[in-house]
C-alpha cells in the first residue's frame, strides 16, 4: 500500500504542478503552438488540464517512490 500524503505535501505537489505549468505556458516562444491554440488563438484548455494533470501524477509518484526508497 501506498503512503499516505498528507495534505500540506499534497498541497506543495499541487503548487509545484501549478508552478511548472505556468513555466511550460510561458515558454510559448520555444514551442511550436501551432498544434496546442484553438482557433481563437487562446491555448486549448483540456490540453493544459492534460499536462498539469501529469505533471501532478508524476510528481506524487516520484515523492511515494522517495518516501518508499527511505523507508527500507
Amino acid at each position: 500500500m501506498p503512503p499516505y500524503i498528507t495534505p500540506d505535501i499534497e498541497l506543495a505537489l499541487v503548487n509545484a504542478a501549478s508552478a511548472m505549468t505556468v513555466e511550460f505556458i510561458r515558454s510559448k516562444n520555444t514551442i511550436n503552438w501551432g498544434l496546442l491554440e484553438k482557433d481563437n488563438g487562446y491555448l486549448d484548455e483540456q490540453f493544459i488540464a492534460y499536462y498539469f494533470r501529469n505533471i501532478l501524477s508524476a510528481l506524487r509518484r516520484n515523492y511515494i517512490e522517495d518516501i518508499e526508497s527511505y523507508s527500507t
